[in-house]
């Protein structure tokens, strides 16, 4: 019986869905898929997410910190949190709609988003047996 999609998380679904058609194809041509793939095809969609005003996002569900990478577990509180919300929009509302967001913040914001993301749906991918 096929995995229930919940309506909260479908634009992240679409987006695991998206990034694993990517990567099949990848892994078809070069015989298999490494973390650094899925962290290219994951840069791939934040570089090709519009670049258009920030997206007004709804009040997050509670973020955990240990989906923050490791460089920005000392960074002060307020990038923490701005991190860790754009974290839970990616999951609720796809990665797209996290970029946008992320644009406008700084550049440590946004690439701590991609590698968050990267290790969120490595795991993710490993558990679905996507790797």
């Amino acid at each position: 019986m096929p995995q229930e999609i919940s309506p909260e998380h479908l634009a992240i679904e679409q987006d695991i869905a998206a990034i694993s058609a990517d990567l099949k194809a990848r892994k078809a041509a070069e015989g298999g898929i490494s973390k650094e793939d899925l962290k290219s095809a994951i840069g791939a969609r934040i570089e090709a997410a519009p670049a258009s005003a920030a997206a007004t996002a709804g009040k997050p569900s509670q973020p955990t910190s240990s989906s923050l990478p490791a460089y920005a577990q000392n960074a002060p509180e307020g990038i923490r949190l701005k991190i860790e919300k754009l974290i839970d929009i990616a999951w609720h509302k796809g990665i797209w709609r996290a970029v946008q967001e992320a644009r406008s913040s700084d550049p440590l914001t946004l690439d701590a988003l991609h590698d968050a993301l990267t290790d969120k749906i490595y795991d993710e991918f490993k558990k679905r047996g996507l790797l």
